[in-house]
């Protein structure tokens, strides 16, 4: 494993390198209105993952129009930073926070996941494994506060909604709560569109499947 500092990384390519290192992971969470305890249990989840701490590092966008994240985080294992994006919208924090990252490779989740320990390995390893691959998109589990009974709507969010399998072989994209790419291709395809508020991951997902990935 290669040693790593703020002041000596540079990006390589690492699929020729794959048997013998991890990539360097950038892991993106933006954040919008007042529920820190929900993004808590996401840093947490984050901190807590079977990778090299030293390949791996989490930016959390704070999207409110006032910044009342500040530095209220820190990790002595993983490099961690909050940053402030005032223009609204997650695909502006996604973008922002893509911005300063370092990785070979981006993570995208939202501040109201809890990802599994195993979430950037198994992650990793499907882009290691997978030629020409323009995204890794993996299972979203809904949980409910109150499980017993669900309500209606809930059964029904349950059915439709975050299908990642469905949206990746039918719609060739990956909704962006589990979500990890190669940051060259980020770079060859683009930022995600701004003026989107929802769907924006589907339509870059779609631009990844047009250029041949």
């Amino acid at each position: 494993m290669d040693d790593y500092s703020s002041q000596d990384y540079q990006p390589r390519n690492w699929k020729a390198q794959a048997e013998c290192r991890w990539p360097f992971v950038s892991v993106i969470v933006p954040f919008f209105g007042t529920n820190t305890e929900q993004l808590d249990r996401c840093v947490n989840a984050l901190l807590a993952q079977e990778y090299p701490c030293d390949r791996l590092e989490v930016i959390i966008v704070d999207n409110n129009a006032l910044p009342m994240l500040h530095d209220c985080y820190s990790s002595s294992t993983v490099f961690l930073s909050v940053i402030h994006e005032s223009h609204p919208g997650s695909y502006c924090a996604r973008n922002k926070g893509v911005s300063i990252a370092r990785g070979e490779v981006y993570a995208f989740t939202d501040s109201d996941c809890v990802p599994t320990r195993d979430w950037i390995q198994s992650g990793v390893r499907l882009l290691q494994a997978t030629p020409n691959c323009g995204l890794v998109a993996g299972c979203i589990v809904l949980t409910f506060r109150n499980p017993n009974p669900l309500r209606l709507f809930e059964i029904y969010d349950l059915c439709i909604n975050l299908r990642q399998e469905v949206f990746i072989r039918e719609f060739h994209f990956g909704a962006t709560a589990n979500m990890m790419i190669c940051s060259a291709v980020f770079e060859k395809v683009g930022k995600f569109d701004e003026a989107f508020f929802s769907g924006g991951d589907c339509e870059w997902g779609q631009r990844v499947w047009k250029n041949d990935y």
